[in-house]
């Protein structure tokens, strides 16, 4: 079958998520080191340091150069990757509204486009815009998620799963909002007990997001126009 643009759009996707997971985990290995909790500690920690500290200019003070350029790169790849999909995806949906799909697509590159935003504000330099970027991007990955989840449900011909693992990543997120506004009640001895939680779950999300667009791709690329219906 001859190729067109989506399959390459797919591929670029595939591969801006393997690339986030290798420049992120090369970004760990290089961090200067510290912690909210303490700032001395050396190296990475990767259940008391958030992604945002790989972007740190200075992490806590120290030298954070090669892992704050890593961080940049490998967000603004796999936002972009993410944009390609969004720009991708509506097109071999058989059967969903094509407003809906309009939608989804604006939508989702809007947040591709928050999460590159996150690449360029340092939490360093630009703290609460930072953390403002970083719950629109999550509140916007929601928004996105349950619209594809409706939208693929309502198409017969895609199999369960490729619909329920958005409504599990909207599940990650409202839950990961939940343990961030509880933990904000938390006593100052159980801060660390809080950043933990925090961090793990924040975690989980990230990884499960790349897995859910690296799954995606991949089922686009070899089930269309079987599953899906290829556009002209």
């Amino acid at each position: 079958m001859k190729k067109n643009w989506r399959d390459y759009a797919f591929l670029f996707t595939i591969i801006g998520c393997i690339q986030f997971i290798v420049l992120s985990s090369l970004a760990m290995l290089s961090y200067g080191g510290g912690t909210r909790v303490n700032p001395n500690s050396s190296g990475y920690s990767f259940s008391l340091n958030f992604f945002s500290d790989l972007g740190r200019i200075k992490a806590f003070g120290n030298p954070n150069t090669v892992s704050a350029i890593l961080f940049f790169i490998t967000l603004m790849v796999a936002s972009f990757a993410f944009a390609i999909y969004f720009i991708a995806i509506p097109g071999i949906l058989n059967g969903a509204n094509p407003e809906h799909l309009k939608a989804l697509s604006l939508l989702g590159v809007l947040t591709s486009l928050f999460f590159g935003c996150i690449a360029l504000t340092p939490v360093d330099l630009f703290p609460q815009l930072h953390e403002l970027i970083v719950l629109l991007a999550f509140i916007f990955s929601f928004i996105v998620s349950m619209l594809m989840y409706l939208l693929f449900n309502g198409i017969a011909t895609i199999p369960r799963v490729y619909r329920l693992i958005f409504l599990g990543f909207s599940g990650l997120i409202v839950m990961y909002g939940a343990v961030s506004l509880v933990t904000t009640f938390f006593p100052e001895n159980l801060i660390e007990f809080s950043l933990f939680f925090r961090v793990i779950l924040q975690k989980i999300v990230i990884y499960y997001l790349i897995g859910c667009f690296l799954f995606q791709s991949l089922g686009a690329l070899k089930n269309y126009p079987t599953v899906f219906i290829q556009a002209n």
